[in-house]
């Protein structure tokens, strides 16, 4: 996956009671036999359930596309689009299909161009991505021209993922989770929504 970036069971505890002691007084007389203690309780814990696995995210299956794009333009649309684009990055590069990245994209955003050739340069030798899935953490959109342009800020987390080829042999691998934060440029054209430009840059986590 090239990235977004340019550049136990419980353990059994048994209490044992000590050894009993028969005490005899020094005088002399009748031995007697001290009474035994009630031995004490065996408590077992109760074994510690195992986390839960979290199913792997299928990046083959393409997002949900956002009723935003078939809705009148506003801030929020602008986030739910930008969102909606950046978790189409990882399904591109899984399966090849870029008709809806080409949809969104403005002819001059850098960045989409360039997820693009990538992409095809990838199938064209036999290579597709396995896992790499984004997780949208945050979107906000803000309005810069009524009706024709907008922003938006995307903050996400993005899975370890790894280039294979024709035979499933690993090309190159990239580690993950990694955090992003995005900022994108939207442009609504009077009929569609294009994206401009985007520009992802690598979170460093504390």
């Amino acid at each position: 996956m090239s990235r977004l970036t340019r550049s136990r069971g419980g353990a059994r505890l048994v209490m044992l009671p000590a050894a009993l002691l028969l005490l005899t007084a020094c005088t002399g007389g009748t031995p007697t036999a001290t009474e035994p203690s009630t031995p004490a309780a065996v408590v077992t814990p109760s074994p510690t359930p195992s986390p839960t696995e979290t199913a792997a995210v299928d990046v083959t299956v393409k997002p949900t596309r956002p009723a935003a794009l078939d809705q009148p333009p506003s801030a929020d649309g602008a986030a739910a689009i930008a969102a909606y684009f950046m978790e189409l990055f990882p399904y591109a590069n899984a399966t090849g299909d870029l008709a809806d990245w080409k949809a969104l994209s403005h002819a001059e955003c850098i960045f989409c161009a360039s997820v693009i050739t990538t992409v095809e340069t990838k199938v064209a030798a036999g290579q597709h991505d396995q896992g790499g899935a984004v997780s949208i953490t945050s979107a906000a959109g803000t309005e810069v021209n009524p009706g024709s342009f907008y922003s938006a800020k995307v903050d996400l987390t993005q899975d370890a993922s790894a280039t294979l080829d024709a035979s499933g042999a690993v090309v190159k691998s990239f580690p993950g989770p990694k955090t992003f934060h995005v900022d994108v440029a939207l442009a609504w054209d009077g009929t569609a929504w294009r994206l401009r430009e985007a520009t992802p840059v690598e979170v460093s986590n504390p």
